[in-house]
């Protein structure tokens, strides 16, 4: 027996076994994922089946083909490279969270990828503490910070309070722009 055929014959399983047992509880979805991958994909399998697929806010392309209150669900993307690029850097951002870390883009990455790059630390518990990546770098309690998180921007604070000239001072957004974010 094939794939398809296995496939097939588990589906007809599955039915007669909900027959068999009425009181047995319903899957919890009522559609079964038919990843295309492709938007043209997509409507190349809609259009062989008179359909026409829809496509939603972000260009992604879907039809439903019903079966009573079941559908399969065929789905594409307007630009799947860049799909899978974001999902696996969503992915790798929780873990990252998950687990204390923050990932920062490398030198010279584009300047879209600035917008995600830590530029300071704070330490929660003593707000007027704001570190420059060189003093706050590897740090597990301090909170990372991006630009955005300092719209007025800020200066380092490491160093003694009580003496001006042991304090490092460095404003942590023009750092981050000369240095490309690593010091």
């Amino acid at each position: 027996m094939t794939d398809r055929a296995e496939y097939i014959a588990g589906l007809r399983e599955i039915a007669d076994w909900l027959e068999q047992h009425p009181d047995a509880d319903l899957p919890s979805t009522d559609r079964l994922l038919l990843p295309l991958s492709t938007n043209p994909a997509v409507e190349e399998f809609a259009a062989t089946l008179g359909l026409t697929a829809e496509i939603d806010e972000e260009g992604n392309a879907a039809v439903d083909l019903k079966f009573g209150p079941i559908a399969f669900h065929a789905y594409g993307y307007a630009d799947f490279t860049e799909h899978v690029k974001e999902h696996h850097e969503r992915q790798a951002r929780n873990w990252a969270d998950k687990n204390g870390m923050v990932i920062q883009p490398r030198e010279g990455e584009p300047d879209e990828a600035r917008e995600h790059r830590v530029v300071a630390y704070r330490n929660s518990s003593q707000p007027g503490v704001l570190l420059c990546r060189e003093h706050g770098d590897g740090w597990a309690w301090l909170t990372p910070l991006t630009a955005d998180d300092l719209p007025d921007g800020g200066t380092c604070t490491f160093g003694d309070p009580a003496d001006p000239d042991d304090v490092c001072g460095n404003d942590v957004l023009i750092n981050d722009t000369k240095s490309g974010g690593a010091r």
